[in-house]
């Protein structure tokens, strides 16, 4: 669980992972089962509140916001952090992932 307070909470789009962030500065990867959920990875790197976060239209990724400035893009799979984007000036609070138009192509 979080030790702060939960801010968002997102299933991935088969609804087999669900994710919270908190103001905690961490977001944490729960799997859901019969039984309830079972927290798979807590994911930090962010060094204030995690606003949001939005999973890849095929589950394997979450990207997060931060009123760090940063945005983070994780593997669902493994928990890893894959990429950090840092160009904002202001803190973010809203994020999606567009991964779907490439597809349609």
């Amino acid at each position: 669980a979080h030790s702060a307070y939960v801010l968002t909470c997102r299933f991935s789009p088969e609804a087999k992972h669900l994710a919270t962030t908190s103001a905690d500065h961490t977001t944490n990867i729960w799997r859901s089962h019969a039984e309830g959920f079972a927290r798979c990875f807590t994911l930090t790197g962010h060094s204030k509140w995690v606003w949001d976060c939005a999973f890849s239209s095929d589950g394997q990724y979450l990207v997060t916001a931060s009123s760090d400035c940063t945005c983070r893009l994780w593997d669902v799979r493994t928990g890893t952090q894959r990429q950090e984007f840092t160009s904002f000036k202001k803190g973010v609070t809203a994020v999606v992932l567009v991964d779907a138009i490439e597809r349609a192509r």
